[in-house]
Parts: structure tokens; sequence; C-alpha cells
């Protein structure tokens, strides 16, 4: 529900939101449909089954990049980095566009919050910091339907090779830091904010069903654009969010390897829409272009990196 209130009444700043849909009387509505479709898709019906945390991390990431102040950025970032370290991906692309500072309270934060955990129980940091932080296999197997990253599509192909894996990984996330940077130098906050999180399911060793709230951001978001385009992909990406894992479907052949691979591909289509408006010149994932005066948080940008 958190992650739908950011989500909504901050759309004008996500790609694709930029008529005043979400607004004003408008937002209470927006904040409520967007937490019917979170909770009810295979994301959120798994985070809640699961009791896991994950949109709680989607949420303080989207509201520390868009919701405080200037000055008062990177501590909620740091709160997400201290609980899982998939928000690390992020922190990059803050020093390419200057929000060095950002970059740096995040990190400062995720380590004081760390050290403060070593204090409190030494026995159980030290057991996860030298061990079970590198054990992918404790969360299950690899391989199964709920994984939806590289490594996983790998293995159910049968190629247990590490270095593919990490070559492919390293290689998706610098695409996506380099895309990301390149929308946000065009003028595109928002963008940043697909590319990065699509980026960062596809190259973690483990992206649950759970961990795939990233991919409905950019489709609500988009919900609201005005070209009729634009809302059947973005309709079309929410809808694949609807659909959970399936197993037994490798006899099936290209069919049911879709099926199984079907939340990965939708991350790749949302990196590869990035990358195409970057391509075409333009600074966010729709069709259209905002005037310089219809920017302001492109203006708080440039007026606190002259801070």
């Amino acid at each position: 529900m958190a992650l739908a209130v950011v989500t909504a009444c901050r759309a004008d700043e996500f790609p694709g939101n930029r008529r005043p849909a979400f607004r004003g009387g408008n937002a209470a509505a927006a904040a409520l449909v967007c937490t019917l479709v979170l909770l009810s898709s295979a994301p959120g019906r798994s985070n809640a089954t699961l009791g896991q945390a994950s949109a709680l991390i989607v949420a303080l990431t989207l509201a520390d990049l868009f919701l405080v102040s200037a000055r008062r950025r990177g501590y909620l970032l740091g709160c997400a980095l201290a609980i899982k370290l998939t928000p690390l991906a992020f922190v990059p692309l803050l020093v390419l566009v200057g929000r060095r500072r950002q970059a740096a309270i995040a990190a400062i934060t995720a380590a004081v919050l760390t050290a403060a955990a070593l204090l409190a129980d030494p026995r159980q940091s030290a057991h996860y910091w030298a061990g079970e932080l590198f054990e992918s296999g404790r969360f299950g197997k690899v391989n199964a339907a709920g994984n939806q990253s590289i490594r996983a599509c790998l293995e159910r192909a049968h190629i247990h090779s590490t270095g593919v894996w990490l070559l492919m990984a390293v290689t998706v996330m610098a695409v996506a830091t380099i895309v990301a940077w390149r929308l946000y130098g065009r003028g595109g906050q928002s963008s940043d904010v697909s590319c990065i999180g699509a980026g960062s399911l596809l190259a973690s060793p483990i992206s649950w069903t759970h961990h795939q709230f990233w991919l409905l951001v950019p489709g609500l978001c988009l919900l609201g654009e005005a070209p009729v385009a634009v809302k059947a992909w973005a309709a079309c990406l929410v809808a694949v969010m609807f659909v959970g894992p399936v197993d037994g479907l490798s006899g099936l052949g290209p069919p049911g390897w879709v099926v199984s691979n079907l939340h990965m591909l939708a991350a790749f289509c949302v990196l590869g829409a990035a990358a195409l408006c970057r391509r075409r010149g333009r600074d966010r994932l729709p069709v259209t272009e905002l005037a310089p005066e219809e920017q302001p948080a492109d203006r708080r940008e440039r007026a606190w990196a002259g801070a």
C-alpha cells in the first residue's frame, strides 16, 4: 500500500504521466487503484503469502528518489540497502548523474545500520556475512519457476556456467545503468527507475516473484499516458505481472520457454523500450516531450546540484 501511494502521488515524475491525472483530488483514487493492482498481482500475492519486505524496499527507494526534499535524500535508500542489497544498483546511477551526496548518505546510512545490527547480534551477523550471503541455494532451487533472473533461465536451459551468468549479468546491469544515465542527462529522471529496477531483477542471482514489483511501476505509471499505443503496452506489462510462476513446461518447446521466463522477458522489454526511446532522442518512455517549464523536478535537481 505504501508503494501504491508513492507511485500514485508522484506519478508525474515517472515515465508517461505528464498530465495531471494523479494530482489533487484524483490522488486518493489513483492510490486505491494502484493498491488493488499491486496486492492482486503475482508479486503482491507472493509478498503477502510469504511475509516478505519487498514492497517496503521498493517504497523506501521510490520515496528517497522522488518524495523527500533534496537535502534529506539518501537516508531511506540507505535503510533499504541495509535490509537488502539489490537497491545498491541505484548508487552508481546517482554518482553518474551528479547526486553524489545522496549516494554517499545512502552508503553511510546502510553501513551504520549494518554495524548496529552487528553489535546487536554479532554471532548471527558474522554467520550471514561470512557464509549465508553467498549461499543462494538456501532460498530454494535456483532453477525454480518463480526465479526469473538470467541465472535461473540459464539453469533451466541446463547451462550451469557461473562465468557465462556473470558475464551476462554484468553486461545487462552496465547497459541498464548507461541507458538510465543517458535518459537522465536528457532531462528525464523517472525512466531511470524502470531501467535500474528491471536490470537489478535480471542481474541478481535470485529474483523471486515477490521481488518483481519493479516491473509493475512503469506499467502502472504509463497507464496514465494519452497515446493508445503506450496504454496498450502498459496494460500488457501489468497483465503479464498477474501471471504467477508455472512449473513443468520445459517439454512444450518455445511456448513453454516463453511462459517459464515470462517475467524475465518483461524485464528485457522494459530495458528495450527505454533504450529505444534513448535512440530516438526522447528523455522518457512515451512519445511526447515536456517543455522546460513543465519539469519542476529537473529544476530542483539543478538547483540542488549547484548548492
